[in-house]
Order: C-alpha cells, then structure tokens, then sequence
C-alpha cells in the first residue's frame, strides 16, 4: 500500500468515527521512518486544511465530491497546495492510481484530473487568498464572504483527530 493511499484510509477511517491514535498505528505498521513522517504530513496536513480545502474544491467541481473521492482530491489538492517537494506530475499519477484502484468510472477519472489541474493552475491565488483570510481572523475581522472555511466548521471526527496529535 502506498503512503498517499494509507492516508486516505486513515483519513477515511476518522471521519468513519475510528479512533484517531489507534487508525495511525494501524495504517503505518510496515512503513519506514521517512514514509511514517510523509504519512503523518499528508494525513494531518489534510485534515487541518479540510474547510479550506473543502473550499477550493467547490469552487472549481460542478458538483461536490462525495465519500472516499472527497478524501482523494482533498489529499491530492493539499499536496499540490502546500507540498513544494513533490512534482505535480507525481500528486496527479497518485490520483489517478488511487481513484482507480477504487472503482471510479472514466468520467470521475477525468473529473479528478479536471479539477487538480485547475488547482494548479490557481494555486498561487489560492494560497494568497487564504493568507488574506487568515490574517483577517487573527485581527479579528469577519472573514470575505464565501471564505467562511475556518476550522470552526471542520468536522468533528477531523478536529478530534488534531486534537488527539497535539495533545502528545
């Protein structure tokens, strides 16, 4: 199993209500140190930027990614955002592989590829328009319309998951 596919699982898992500590233990038995930190990244970063994240894919889906394809393009998108030291082509090629090995039909496929592709094509906008809003919540402005994607409306199984890593 690969590291970005254990991350999905584990992040499929949590908001399935698994336990946060014990799904990690469970999806990093076997993996190497390097591997295990690449695992907690993807993992953690994800779940921390899930609103945000949730955010830049409505914006550019015509219609929401549900279940385990959310979790895909999720994943993928916070490493095309925030990951400089993997190649575009290789975040796309996982992508690709993952959704595959789901089952996902030729049209979600391109779906997929579709709205990564327009992510990269915005990134550098994106990342400046969540800086913005994140410097107006921490003056304590309200944040633009449409940007409300504060871990205020993260998840419950998904902010139990961050709580349970920052309390170690």
């Amino acid at each position: 199993m690969s590291v970005r596919d254990a991350a999905r699982l584990y992040i499929d898992a949590i908001l399935a209500g698994g336990e946060p500590g014990v799904a990690a233990v469970d999806f990093t038995a076997g993996l190497g140190a390097e591997d295990r930190a690449l695992f907690q990244e993807l993992s953690l970063g994800t779940i921390r930027e899930w609103m945000f994240l949730d955010w830049v894919i409505a914006k550019y889906a015509p219609k929401p990614p549900r279940g385990t394809l959310r979790t895909v393009l999720n994943l993928s998108s916070y490493q095309l955002l925030f990951l400089t030291r993997v190649p575009d082509y290789a975040i796309f090629s996982q992508a690709s592989a993952i959704s595959s090995a789901l089952g996902v039909s030729e049209p979600e496929l391109k779906f997929v590829h579709g709205v990564l592709k327009t992510i990269q094509k915005n990134k550098d906008k994106l990342l400046d328009i969540r800086e913005a809003s994140l410097e107006r919540a921490r003056k304590g402005t309200p944040p633009e319309s449409g940007l409300e994607w504060a871990t205020l409306n993260l998840p419950q199984p998904l902010l139990d998951a961050l709580t349970v890593v920052e309390d170690k």
